[in-house]
């Protein structure tokens, strides 16, 4: 996507909640460096970062209402992993009023520059140590 918007020049992404998580791994890899100027991330952490907060709250008894809160909280994470049933969510007239959106298909939702996107990949990748991000 990032070269179908900008083919020429690096982009500064901004990314929120579930499209912070999915841009982590493009822009943690050395082979995409050369497409992004920088990255902001707002409430979306990589997974290896997720998987370290789970671990340390999972050891502490105390850090367990926390971790619940949490999981409560982030419970669209493991919903959108299940076939079907992001797209049946957002079928819910509520959830679209609430989030003033339209339902679209792929081939009628287009960005503001007129160019036909496509919907992010639902899957996360397996997690992996990412290097230090620069």
């Amino acid at each position: 996507m990032v070269r179908a918007v900008s083919p020429d020049e690096r982009v500064h992404l901004v990314a929120h909640d579930w499209g912070s998580i999915h841009a982590w791994p493009a822009v943690a890899d050395p082979a995409h460096a050369e497409h992004f100027a920088s990255f902001t991330s707002i409430s979306g952490p990589d997974l290896e970062h997720i998987a370290g907060w789970l671990r340390t709250g999972l050891r502490s008894p105390k850090r367990l209402p926390s971790l619940l809160r949490q999981a409560l909280h982030s419970w669209y994470l493991g919903a959108f992993q299940l076939p079907l049933i992001p797209e049946l969510i957002w079928r819910l007239p509520p959830l679209r009023t609430r989030f003033h959106a339209a339902y679209a298909t792929p081939a009628t939702a287009s960005s503001s520059t007129g160019r036909t996107c496509s919907p992010a990949p639902r899957a996360l990748p397996a997690c992996r140590r990412f290097p230090p991000c620069r």
